[in-house]
C-alpha cells in the first residue's frame, strides 16, 4: 500500500479559513518560538499577541511588529481593526469575485476624478492607487483595455462606466440620474478649482488638518485627540498630509476605522523638490480648514501650524508640540 503524506488537521483549517499566515517564518517572538500553545501559522492569534504586546505590555511599536513579522503601517491597520471590531476584525475579509458588483461608490468616484483630472494617468498608476487606497486588486491589463474602451465612449459615459458598467448603472437607476464621485484626492480638488464652473468635488463637512512629524506614533493620544473633534464635529472632514508613517498615518487609520471621509494632500516632489511639503501645506490651508490639529513633528509641521495662525485659523497642539 502506497505512503500517504499525513496531513495536518491544524494546517488544513487555517487555509481553508484564509488564516494560515503566510510568513510564519518571520514571527520571531519568544513565545511563539518556545510553546506549543502559540502558534505562528496562526494569523489571527499573531496578530492578537502583537496588538496586546502593544497595549497591555507596552512594548514599543516598532519592536513589536518587528518581532511578529509585519511593518508598523500594517500593525497599525490590526490595531484600528481590532479596536473597532474586537477579535472577529482580525479574520480576513471572505474571499470571493473581484467584479464590479464588489466595488462602492467610493471606488468609482476615485477612477472617475482621477481621470477628469489627469486623462493620461497610465493604468499600472491606477492599479496601484486602487491597492494603496482601497485594498483592491486590479489587474493592469483590465485597466488598460477600460481605458482603451473609454476613449471611444466620451458620448456614452465616463472611464467608470466602462470599467465598472453594472455598478455604475445600479446607482444610476437608483439615484436617477448620472452618478456623482462622493471622495477625492487632492489632485482632483485642485484641478476643481481650475474649472469654469467651479464644480465642487470636496466632501462636505468642516475640515481639520492634521499635521505631525514621522517619528510621533502616540496612538493612544492621537485616537484620543481625533475622537474628540469628531464629537464637536461629527460630520467632519479629516486633512492630512499622506506620509507613510507617523502621526499623519495613524491619523489616517483613525478615518478610516470611524468612516469618516479624508483628503490626503501628497508634497509634489518633481515639480518643487526640497520645497514641495511647503508649497504641499500652502495648498492644504487654502480649503479654509476649521483647525489644525498640530502633533510634534519636524519644521514642516510647524511651518503648516505657523501659517494658519497667520490665516487666523485656530491650531491646537498636542504632545507637546
Amino acid at each position: 500500500m502506497p505512503n500517504r503524506r499525513r496531513q495536518d488537521p491544524k494546517l488544513e483549517a487555517l487555509r481553508e479559513r484564509g488564516t494560515l499566515n503566510p510568513k510564519p517564518e518571520g514571527v520571531l517572538d519568544q513565545l511563539f518560538r518556545e510553546s506549543e500553545f502559540f502558534d505562528a501559522r496562526d494569523l489571527v492569534q499573531v496578530k492578537y499577541e502583537m496588538i496586546r504586546r502593544v497595549d497591555v505590555e507596552g512594548a514599543p511599536v516598532a519592536q513589536a511588529a518587528h518581532a511578529f513579522g509585519f511593518s508598523r503601517p500594517s500593525f497599525y491597520e490590526a490595531q484600528a481593526a481590532f479596536s473597532g471590531g474586537g477579535l472577529p476584525a482580525l479574520l480576513p475579509k471572505k474571499r470571493g469575485p473581484r467584479g464590479a458588483h464588489k466595488l462602492g461608490q467610493e471606488v468609482l468616484a476615485f477612477i472617475e476624478e482621477l481621470r477628469a483630472g489627469d486623462s493620461t494617468v497610465a493604468a499600472p498608476n491606477i492599479v496601484q492607487l486602487l491597492k494603496e487606497r482601497f485594498g483592491l486588486t486590479v489587474h493592469r491589463r483590465s485597466v488598460e483595455r477600460a481605458l482603451v474602451r473609454g476613449q471611444r465612449t466620451d458620448k456614452r459615459g465616463s472611464v467608470a462606466s466602462v470599467l465598472f458598467p453594472h455598478t455604475v448603472l445600479s446607482y444610476q437607476n437608483a439615484a436617477g440620474g448620472r452618478y456623482a464621485p462622493a471622495a477625492q484626492d487632492s489632485r482632483d480638488f485642485l484641478m476643481a478649482k481650475k474649472r469654469a464652473d467651479q464644480e465642487v468635488l470636496l466632501p462636505p463637512g468642516p475640515k481639520i488638518v492634521v499635521t505631525g512629524g514621522l517619528a510621533f506614533d502616540d496612538h493612544r493620544l492621537i485616537w484620543a485627540k481625533l475622537d474628540q473633534v469628531h464629537e464637536k464635529h461629527p460630520d467632519m472632514v479629516l486633512v492630512h498630509g499622506k506620509s507613510p508613517k507617523g502621526a499623519e498615518k495613524i491619523a489616517s487609520l483613525w478615518a478610516k476605522n470611524r468612516n469618516v471621509p479624508q483628503i490626503g494632500f501628497a508634497p509634489d516632489w518633481t515639480k518643487h523638490g526640497r520645497a514641495a511639503p511647503f508649497k504641499r501645506n500652502d495648498v492644504m490651508l487654502e480649503i479654509v480648514p476649521k483647525g489644525v490639529m498640530h502633533f510634534p513633528g519636524t519644521g514642516i509641521s510647524d511651518n503648516l501650524a505657523d501659517k494658519a495662525k497667520k490665516l487666523g485659523i485656530p491650531v491646537w497642539k498636542f504632545g507637546g508640540a
